[in-house]
């Protein structure tokens, strides 16, 4: 286990999620029902990564735009970060 201070954001917020819902004195544990705030810390967690790979896909665009190989790979993923990071799925 490493200390939190060297834990991923995204590694922590998960953690954070999986505890409350294993904590048996919980109400929506008692009564199988949904933890609300566990379900928004996956949530987020999930978004936090999902811009992390367009961040890494970002960088290759920008990678081969430097060395004039913008071919017509590059400009589909340009398009697709676009649209994802406008909310279209």
């Amino acid at each position: 286990m490493l200390p939190v201070s060297e834990q991923s954001l995204v590694f922590r917020l998960r953690k954070r999620a999986e505890i409350r819902r294993s904590i048996k004195d919980r109400k929506s544990v008692q009564q199988g029902a949904a933890d609300r705030i566990a379900d928004l810390l996956e949530e987020a967690a999930a978004e936090i990564e999902a811009l992390q790979a367009l961040r890494h896909e970002l960088q290759g665009v920008l990678v081969d735009s430097e060395q004039d190989e913008f071919d017509a790979v590059c400009r589909e993923t340009v398009q697709y970060v676009i649209d994802r990071m406008a909310g279209v799925k």
